[in-house]
């Protein structure tokens, strides 16, 4: 009996190792693709884009290359905004003051930069679904609808 205690112990212990070792794993992963400032973020939308151009061919590629190209900076600069503005609500909130001055300013700016990341996004979609083949969207669609 005293060996399959051990065994259990064992088996649980190395579990937990995996588990609490796999959510680190992914963990790092996902904060590294929109990591804290600009350079994090350049690697996340790279990572966008290398997602959706290592499904296409041919013209579609370029296609998506192309818009990636001229949206990038907007949208990058909108994620920098929202980013910034959403550190000034959780260091306005995190101070005991009874100032709601700096927490209204950041909560708008926040709001402001979420729509001009809205509308870049949407802009993206909107010129892939206008500018890709039929085969393409279908491409991306399975793609993503999966995940």
């Amino acid at each position: 009996m005293r060996y399959f205690l051990y065994a259990v112990l064992a088996i649980s212990l190395l579990v937990n190792v995996v588990i609490i070792g796999g959510g680190g794993y992914f963990g790092v992963r996902i904060g590294g693709a929109f990591g804290s400032g600009p350079e994090g973020i350049d690697r996340g939308l790279m990572r966008i884009e290398e997602n959706i151009v290592e499904e296409l061919e041919g013209n579609d590629r370029n296609v998506v290359q192309d818009i990636f190209t001229d949206r990038r900076p907007a949208l990058r600069d909108a994620l920098v905004e929202w980013n910034k503005a959403y550190n000034d609500i959780e260091a306005a909130l995190e101070r005991n003051d009874s100032e709601t001055a700096a927490l209204t300013s950041a909560l708008d700016r926040s709001e402001r930069a979420a729509s001009r990341l809205n509308r870049n996004f949407h802009g993206i979609l909107r010129d892939m679904a206008t500018g890709l083949s039929p085969e393409a969207r279908e491409k991306i669609g399975h793609r993503f609808g999966d995940r």
